[in-house]
């Protein structure tokens, strides 16, 4: 049994946030029984009257499912009160991946709206341009999402329902929240046989206005306004990687243990936040935090700006090494992000590393973190150069060149079944890495030598003083956490 994985966490983290932003209609009136009152001054389309209107926060999830992709336009959002009007809460038409957010939540627009109860919506997505791809054998093969009656999807409307207890009331001065779960793998019944796959869909939408599910929440957007002496910036949003509209915006409270990466330097607490104002207005900004659930404030643990933030300075590319030969890294899944194009999907993409490549840790400011700690199953994002101008998965690839970039990594999820609980450890039978099969993983040059290389049927996991008291033999088991540094792993 060899030992390649130290286990951070079993626990996962519920995060909101707070803001103010802009909307297309000016609802106004009563809006049906025990609903708040629309107020007659409230135009959304006119700053003037800002202050009576409200502010709704939609947030964007997604259920585990069979999908490795799934990009489609989202053309619409509406609202609608209880007595039928419709508010409108995307500026434009914007491009997701629903399949992104499995474990974490994006804020999609804190939009203005008249004070109103909110009982039902609308979202609109656009297939015609889709990129879905699912698993196939361990390998990414593309999807076309047909109807019931096997007809390929072009434009298609979901209505999202709220029960009468979660009917969403939106009042002047608190902003309310809403989190929207299109729930794919509920949603669709896959064929791996044909070629593309079809992927049979009666797609549905989940709205909760407290939602169960703790997950992590991002949000994007160029920096408007640094506050030094308030411990504070406002960002001006744009969720999924949007380039450009008006989806409202939000202020981001830092802390004293608040972790930056700007322009490819980390920093800790209030000299991050000077960084942050030094690297001027409209720099680009991704943060994660936590809600105060009384306060409805949003307190950020993490932000990166600059070329830290993918796609903005350079080209970026998100995924697991799956291999490694030396400083070529395979990467599987790969999101590809370029800096002046829209983001899309690539099974395999080969990333060249080298001294000069910078290497980032979530969690971990150690200045010691190398290329070196780059194994086998990491999570990462890497920016760096990447030529390839084509977009289609079946063209050979160009390899992305890292060698004077960045990578940053990221806590990575296991899952598999205990064979073991040791003191301080455990040895599992491994199942998937980031929800990829594990036979796809090459774990050769995990060791000093070939017999110490990983063996995933007997994974070891250093627990450290986690209480382990809910681990049995034989039981499931998911773990968070990062792999032993490559070729190092240690000898039973």
């Amino acid at each position: 049994m060899k030992r390649h994985w130290n286990l951070l966490c079993l626990l996962t983290l519920q995060v909101a946030f707070v803001a103010c932003g802009g909307s297309n209609d000016s609802t106004q009136q009563s809006d049906g029984p025990g609903g708040a009152v629309g107020v007659a001054g409230c135009d959304p389309a006119n700053p003037a009257t800002a202050s009576e209107c409200g502010t709704v926060l939609l947030g964007l999830t997604d259920a585990d499912g069979d999908f490795l992709s799934y990009s489609v336009d989202v053309v619409s959002l509406t609202l609608e009160t209880a007595n039928g009007r419709v508010v409108e809460t995307l500026p434009h038409q914007t491009r997701i991946d629903f399949a992104e957010y499995v474990d974490l939540t994006e804020l999609v627009t804190a939009a203005t709206v008249p004070p109103a109860t909110y009982v039902a919506g609308t979202i609109t997505l656009d297939y015609t341009s889709a990129e879905v791809f699912v698993e196939a054998d361990g390998e990414a093969k593309a999807a076309t999402v047909v109807d019931a009656s096997g007809t390929p999807l072009t434009q298609t409307s979901l209505t999202v329902s709220l029960s009468n207890r979660d009917w969403l009331t939106v009042v002047r001065g608190r902003p309310a929240f809403l989190q929207l779960d299109f729930d794919l793998e509920a949603s669709h019944l896959v064929d791996w046989e044909p070629t593309p796959a079809i992927a049979t869909a009666e797609p549905f939408i989940l709205a909760e206005v407290m939602p169960v599910d703790e997950k992590p929440l991002r949000v994007r957007g160029p920096v408007a306004e640094v506050a030094l002496d308030a411990m504070a910036y406002i960002v001006s949003l744009r969720p999924f990687r949007d380039r450009f509209g008006d989806f409202g915006s939000m202020r981001v409270n830092v802390t004293n243990e608040t972790q930056y990466e700007i322009n490819g330097e980390e920093y800790v607490g209030a000299a991050g936040l000077e960084a942050l104002a030094a690297a001027g207005q409209s720099v680009a900004s991704v943060a994660v935090g936590i809600l105060d659930v009384r306060d409805r404030a949003f307190t950020a643990s993490f932000v990166l700006a600059g070329d830290g933030a993918p796609g903005s300075v350079r080209d970026a590319l998100i995924g697991n090494i799956i291999s490694r030969n030396g400083t070529t890294l395979t990467i599987r899944g790969a999101k590809i992000v370029p800096s002046d194009r829209p983001a899309y999907f690539r099974d395999d993409v080969l990333v060249e590393v080298g001294p000069e490549t910078r290497v980032f840790k979530d969690g971990d400011r150690r200045a010691d973190v190398s290329i070196d700690d780059l194994s086998i199953g990491q999570r990462v994002t890497v920016r760096g150069v990447h030529p390839h101008v084509s977009t289609d998965s079946s063209t050979p690839d160009v390899p992305f060149d890292a060698t004077e970039g960045v990578i940053r990594m990221h806590l990575t999820n296991l899952s598999g079944i205990v064979n073991e609980v040791l003191p301080g450890e455990t040895v599992i039978d491994l199942q998937s890495i980031d929800r990829r099969r594990v036979s796809i993983f090459d774990f050769s040059g995990t060791g000093p030598e070939p017999e110490v290389d990983a063996d995933p049927e007997h994974y070891e996991v250093a627990t450290g003083g986690l209480t382990l008291s809910g681990l049995a033999e034989g039981k499931p088991v998911a773990i968070r956490g990062f792999p032993t540094a490559y070729g190092a792993a240690p000898p039973d």
